[in-house]
């Protein structure tokens, strides 16, 4: 690689139409082969994994429902992997390299004589295409991200309704990106996955979604209906702590080690309606995170107190050089587009390097 030279008047990068083109492509194949399509017409049966019809009914209200924000997040998933799978078009050894188009080349013999005694050939026609390297090389492995949803008694109905749709279309979506990235690992040159797991806490705490990288697709799609309709704020107390501690202690060493080369990545989002009822130990649990590499935030939904304010504030924006938790207070409603938007911030700062 090292004599390779790039300029920037010998660049030929691919067109956003062309990308929008192929990717699109890529992602009706991988609709009319999605297995939450077939659960949405009733053609999968998944009691065996716990779920019943009126499950899959309440599922599909949500999915219909967030239909329209789920598009958009595939718009930005072709965009995001079209520019991070752009290919550019270099000089090796002082020659552009490339696919003769003979007939050009012919037409354009003059041109060309000339150019060789400059040594200037990219504006020549002569070529249908140059050498091209991807920038897919600068991606991580794996991406993990893990939904921390506070399923407390005092989760209302209107808390409870807003994390759903929330839920639905962030894992909808997660689920799009990474049926698309596994289908598609050659085109892009690397093997990349990108999983979602989900916790509900209240007086305990439940692992409610695995990251399911070996198991069937129909698990997958049960774990996803059973996240959003389970969720019941039935769960009496707020104790994120031991659940944040649970997910920080299930990082293994090596696991620590691939995060740091950034092989690796982990990404914890926590959906809450009040302040921790263990302050103290959900701080040091976020500190312990924060220690590993976890990208870490949390939204505080409802009608809130100054002191639980407060206590939030302490938990996770206190003492950090970058703010972690996010207030929309009485603005329920915009939880769905504010954890989108976190989720697409975090996703192009790893795509783009």
């Amino acid at each position: 690689m090292n004599n390779r030279k790039k300029k920037k008047s010998d660049t030929l990068e691919s067109t956003d139409e062309e990308v929008k083109t192929i990717l699109e492509e890529m992602l009706d194949q991988q609709e009319k082969n999605n297995e939450i399509v077939n659960i949405m017409t009733g053609k999968v049966d998944l009691t065996s994994y716990g779920i019943s019809q009126n499950d899959q009914q309440l599922f599909q209200y949500y999915s219909n429902k967030m239909k329209p924000e789920r598009e958009q997040m595939r718009q930005f998933w072709s965009k995001l992997i079209g520019d991070a799978k752009k290919e550019i078009s270099v000089k090796k050894d002082g020659q552009i390299k490339g696919k003769l188009d003979v007939s050009s080349f012919i037409a354009a013999y003059p041109d060309f004589v000339e150019a060789e005694k400059k040594g200037k050939y990219k504006n020549l026609p002569v070529f249908s295409r140059y050498l091209l390297e991807t920038q897919a090389d600068k991606l991580p492995e794996r991406i993990e991200i893990s939904f921390v949803i506070d399923n407390s008694g005092s989760m209302n109905a209107a808390k409870i309704e807003s994390a759903r749709e929330a839920l639905a279309v962030t894992l909808l979506s997660i689920d799009d990106l990474n049926r698309y990235l596994k289908r598609n690992a050659e085109q892009l040159n690397q093997k990349i996955e990108v999983l979602s797991e989900t916790w509900f806490f209240g007086s305990q705490y439940y692992h409610m979604k695995e990251f399911n990288d070996k198991t069937s697709g129909e698990k997958e799609s049960a774990d996803i209906i059973r996240s959003i309709v389970r969720l019941n704020s039935n769960d009496g107390a707020t104790d994120d702590a031991s659940c944040l501690k649970e997910i920080s202690g299930s990082i293994t060493p090596a696991e620590e080690r691939q995060m740091k080369k950034g092989k690796h990545i982990k990404i914890v989002f926590e959906i809450t309606d009040g302040a921790s009822s263990f302050p103290g130990l959900a701080k040091n649990a976020v500190q312990e995170l924060l220690s590993k590499d976890v990208a870490l935030y949390a939204f505080q939904i409802g009608k809130n107190s100054t002191a639980s304010e407060s206590a939030f504030n302490f938990v996770w924006n206190d003492g950090y050089k970058e703010p972690h938790g996010i207030i929309l207070g009485e603005q329920v409603e915009k939880l769905p587009k504010e954890l989108l938007k976190a989720v697409k911030k975090n996703m192009q700062s790893i795509f783009k390097g």
